[in-house]
C-alpha cells in the first residue's frame, strides 16, 4: 500500500511532539530496532488485614488469638513488570534513545556494550542484563578496570559457552529484552 507524503505529514502533525519525532525517525529509516522489556509482574501471597464496613478492624473475640486482627490471604503485586513495554530505540548509528511514555516516564536506566557482542540494558522495573554470562563474577561491582587475568577468564568463558541468541522473524531475545527490527 502506498501512502503519500501529504498523508504522512498530516498524521505527524496530529501527534504529540515526542511521538511525532519517534514515528518520523522510523519513517526516515533512522531507527534500527525497538528495545522491549519482557519482565512480568510479580505477585506474592500476603496476609491482608480485614475491616468491617465502617473501617473498624475485625478481631478474634475468643481463643488464643483473642484481640488479634483477622486477616485473609491475598495476592499482592510486589514488583511491577514492563510486560512487553518498548523502553528504547536502537538507532542505525548505534545510539540508544530512551522512549518517553505518554506520562513522561522513561524506563531505560542504563545500557552498555557487553563482551559477548550484545547490548545489555537496565530497566526501572529491575530487569538488568548489562552483565553478560561470561562477565558474571569477573567484572567488579565498583566499576574498576578488569585485570589481564580477568579479561583472559572472560574470553575463556565466552569460548566455552558462546552466546546463542537467534534472530527469529526480526526479533532477538537477549536475556529478557527483545531487540525488534523496525521497518523493512
Amino acid at each position: 500500500m502506498q501512502v503519500s507524503d501529504e498523508h504522512i505529514n498530516k498524521m505527524l502533525q496530529n501527534l504529540p511532539p515526542d511521538q511525532a519525532a519517534h514515528f518520523a525517525s522510523i519513517i526516515k529509516g533512522e531507527v534500527e530496532s525497538e528495545i522491549v522489556c519482557t519482565s512480568q509482574d510479580v505477585y506474592e501471597e500476603q496476609d491482608v488485614p480485614l475491616f468491617d464496613e465502617s473501617d473498624v478492624p475485625i478481631v478474634f473475640k475468643t481463643g488464643e488469638r483473642k484481640g488479634q486482627q483477622k486477616t485473609k490471604k491475598e495476592k499482592v503485586l510486589v514488583q511491577e513488570g514492563c510486560n512487553g513495554r518498548v523502553i528504547a530505540q536502537l538507532m542505525t548509528d548505534g545510539q540508544i534513545i530512551p522512549v518517553n511514555e505518554a506520562d513522561g516516564k522513561m524506563y531505560l536506566r542504563s545500557s552498555r556494550r557487553r563482551t559477548d557482542g550484545e547490548i545489555g540494558f537496565e530497566c526501572w522495573c529491575g530487569n538488568d542484563t548489562r552483565i553478560a554470562p561470561n562477565e558474571d563474577g569477573i567484572l567488579k561491582a565498583d566499576g574498576s578496570q578488569p585485570s589481564k587475568e580477568d579479561l583472559y577468564n572472560m574470553a575463556a568463558k565466552l569460548e566455552q559457552n558462546p552466546p546463542k541468541y537467534a534472530t527469529i522473524n526480526g526479533e532477538r531475545d537477549v536475556d529478557g529484552f527483545i531487540l525488534r527490527k523496525v521497518g523493512k
